[in-house]
């Protein structure tokens, strides 16, 4: 935010407060009638947003490090980085998958019969 708009907002909030108490005063029939009322509740309402937040957060929303493994230690976190995840999933390829050539489906085009000709419905 800008220096400016800091400033305009400072002066806004001192006037709205300092305006409040000017003027005539009334007996408070409700807790709204208070003087400055609304700029407390709105101050109080943002800090509580703030720390209410923050709380959510750290506790509900973070999660440790090893959460989705908590039983690799971070030297297999290395090594899983180097070889891949392909390697570990049994893919050798990353190039093969559904009508490559690879597998026992064939590729799925250009009339190729599977393994045990087109008869074979297993």
């Amino acid at each position: 935010m800008s220096r400016f708009w800091f400033t305009v907002l400072a002066v806004t909030l001192v006037t709205s407060v300092v305006m409040s108490f000017v003027g005539p005063s009334k007996e408070a029939k409700f807790l709204w009638d208070v003087k400055a009322f609304f700029a407390v509740y709105g101050f109080v309402g943002c800090v509580a947003i703030i720390f209410v937040s923050k709380w959510l957060g750290r506790f509900w929303l973070q999660r440790s490090e090893d959460y989705y493994d908590p039983h690799q230690t971070p030297a297999e976190v290395g090594d899983a980085g180097e070889s891949g995840a392909a390697d570990e999933a049994g893919v050798s390829d990353a190039s093969e998958g559904p009508g490559s050539g690879a597998g026992p489906q064939g590729s799925g085009h250009g009339g190729e019969a599977r393994k045990g000709g087109a008869q074979d419905h297993a």
